[in-house]
């Protein structure tokens, strides 16, 4: 219904209501920039939440903003690397 893509780098696809089975973050980095919206994103970060850790969509959201904020952040987190290196600089 509406693009998903933030400052020209990345995306969060959401759903439409119902809760996941599972919390969870699923992540994609791209070797190519795919068109999102009006932006060529990089990454794309899925978020699935169960209802019992709904408190954890406002953490992700207010983590989110926190980066998007901080260009220097937000070039490490799109820079390629591997599963380790990504789980450091998220947990930074």
């Amino acid at each position: 219904m509406s693009p998903t893509s933030f400052v020209n780098i990345f995306a969060i696809p959401h759903a439409f209501g119902a809760f996941a089975r599972n919390s969870t973050i699923a992540v994609a980095q791209l070797k190519n920039p795919v068109k999102w919206g009006a932006f060529e994103v990089r990454l794309v970060m899925l978020f699935a939440i169960n209802e019992g850790d709904a408190r954890m969509i406002k953490i992700f959201f207010d983590w989110v903003s926190n980066v998007v904020n901080q260009p220097e952040e937000l070039a490490k987190l799109v820079a390629p690397c591997s599963y380790e290196e990504f789980i450091d600089r998220i947990m930074g």
